[in-house]
């Protein structure tokens, strides 16, 4: 991850094919396995992301993060996104914030904002 991504973060995970989160917390499953998909199958995640304007080369490195937590002056009130995709291509890093939802929930407006 980028030094300058990194600086904006008080915390965050790998994402992994198989997650270490609770059974319950089935939204956090999901994101983190399909997250985890696209850094061992860069064609997948390329196919996903083309249409967000991600480039994904052979040289290009796709690590993905769950459960991020920016940092913010009020303590424990930090922008919380589901995921966190970051691609680098050599001086060029692209990033996309990720907030999923499973079954029949609904995205809403503060958890875009």
């Amino acid at each position: 991850m980028s030094s300058e991504i990194k600086s904006l973060l008080a915390s965050g995970q790998l994402a992994r094919l198989i997650p270490t989160v609770a059974d319950s917390k089935k939204e956090e499953r999901a994101t983190s396995t399909l997250l985890a998909s696209f850094m061992v199958v860069p064609s997948f995640a390329m196919s996903v992301l083309s249409d967000a304007g991600a480039s994904i080369g052979k040289r290009s490195r796709v690590t993905c993060y769950t459960e991020v937590v920016f940092k913010s002056p009020e303590k424990g009130k930090g922008p919380r996104p589901d995921g966190l995709v970051v691609i680098n291509n050599g001086s060029k890093v692209w990033t996309a914030l990720i907030e999923s939802k499973i079954g029949n929930s609904e995205l809403t407006n503060d958890q875009v904002e």
